[in-house]
């Protein structure tokens, strides 16, 4: 069972020998701090419309995240 404050955090890595096959992590980090947050970009249209009140779905798309 994880703890809550994140007090049992790992993060590991491993070379990977072949492409798509599964490693097994040898080396692991310690870290005090993480924030791992991702970041979505999108755009919006803007035309003007008959009761442009608000913002219409079909003309949002979401182009990248990182």
């Amino acid at each position: 069972m994880a703890i809550g404050s994140g007090l049992d955090g790992q993060f590991g890595v491993a070379a990977e020998a072949t492409v798509g096959t599964a490693a097994t992590v040898t080396r692991f980090y310690e870290f005090n701090k993480e924030s791992i947050q991702g970041v979505r970009n999108s755009i919006q249209g803007a035309g003007i419309h008959a009761g442009g009140q608000y913002n219409r779905l079909s003309r949002y798309k979401r182009t990248t995240q990182t």
